[in-house]
């Protein structure tokens, strides 16, 4: 027996909770179980639904077998639209991945600050001195300044542990142009929204990854990134001229991640 869809089978049920598709197909208990008659394929989870009728917005969310007798079955297929929350903490799959980006003022006591009405760079202490003979370096006050900070974190989901890759590489500082590539990866149109000029090398520290064993052989990484826009390593000792400290080694941050996505045809396995 071949694989076969009973087409009078198929249910569309369209519903305030999402879209759900149904199909029914007959086959053998062994076609079940390799997936495929040699000829045609039986739907997996995760798939989305480009048979009969072509939607990507909905995924088969369950494969459910019944009996005909020792040799051959029926097999339910269940599309749906609500598939796609549950497509999260998918293993080495680009679609799981999930992003945060907090963007929040620090405060920081700072010797020198940026004069808005000049556009220059003081010295407080200088300013403050400058004010009369009563103003000493004794007496100054803090000069208590708030600064903007963006963290960019995204968790992943992989079958593999990681952990010699995230120690070797945290601290660094990126040399790619981070951003970017990442939306481009996980094929987002925030990468759209970017300049067509945004160059974000080096302004990307890896603060770290927390990981965390979900079941079996699924793990979480939450990476996390902080961006400098000065870039990291760079201080300013004029108003316009940097000096490059050279602290920070630098990595591909793209490629640490990227490995995570078993559906690019380059990323044979996960975490290599």
């Amino acid at each position: 027996m071949t694989i076969s869809e009973d087409w009078n089978s198929r249910e569309y049920q369209d519903t305030i909770a999402g879209l759900v598709v149904n199909q029914v197909f007959t086959c053998t208990w062994t076609d079940l179980a390799n997936g495929t008659d040699g000829t045609t394929i039986l739907p997996v989870k995760g798939a989305t639904l480009e048979g009969f009728i072509v939607r990507p917005d909905l995924m088969c969310s369950e494969v459910r077998a019944t009996a005909i007798d020792n040799t051959n079955c029926k097999v339910h297929i269940t599309w749906s639209s609500e598939a796609f929350a549950n497509e999260l903490k998918r293993a080495n799959q680009v679609a799981s991945w999930e992003e945060e980006i907090d963007v929040q003022a620090e405060e920081a006591v700072v010797d020198a600050y940026l004069d808005t009405d000049s556009g220059t760079t003081k010295a407080w202490l200088a300013t403050w001195t400058g004010l009369g003979a009563g103003y000493t370096e004794d007496n100054k006050p803090d000069l208590v300044s708030h600064t903007s900070r963006m963290v960019f974190t995204t968790t992943l989901y992989g079958d593999a542990e990681y952990i010699y890759r995230i120690a070797d590489n945290v601290n660094r500082i990126n040399s790619d142009n981070f951003l970017k590539n990442y939306f481009t990866k996980r094929q987002n149109n925030v990468a759209d929204d970017l300049p067509g000029s945004w160059n974000d090398q080096y302004k990307w520290l890896f603060q770290g990854c927390r990981m965390r064993r979900l079941r079996g052989d699924t793990w979480q990484y939450s990476f996390r990134f902080l961006y400098n826009p000065d870039e990291w390593g760079r201080v300013k000792h004029t108003d316009t001229a940097y000096l490059l400290t050279n602290q920070y080694e630098t990595f591909n941050a793209t490629e640490l991640l990227e490995d995570m996505d078993r559906e690019d045809p380059a990323d044979d396995i996960a975490f290599r």
